[in-house]
């Protein structure tokens, strides 16, 4: 199943990359390779497994460890205030 879905995204990876300038999604630092992560992993929507606007370009090692703690990683294209306040009064 994973070889299938990678077979079916990887041609789309330059476009990807080029999307992001080569930016983590997540880190926004120069990834010269990346790879292409579901911010919502595909184990839990498979829905959404080729959806394009789940798609991010990110380190292959921020990837591997995002792994499905989706509710864990703020979304870089929609963070909002209320996001960056929780984890002040949580930390604080």
């Amino acid at each position: 199943m994973f070889l299938k879905l990678l077979a079916c995204i990887s041609p789309f990876k330059p476009d990807l990359s080029d999307g992001f300038e080569r930016l983590c999604a997540y880190s926004v630092m120069f990834e010269p390779v990346g790879t292409i992560d579901h911010y919502i992993s595909v184990s839990r929507n498979k829905m959404l497994a080729y959806e394009w606007s789940n798609y991010r370009f990110a380190s292959a090692w921020l990837n591997s460890s995002k792994k499905a703690e989706d509710d864990k990683i703020l979304d870089p294209f929609e963070p909002k205030l209320s996001d960056f306040l929780r984890r002040y009064v949580l930390r604080s």
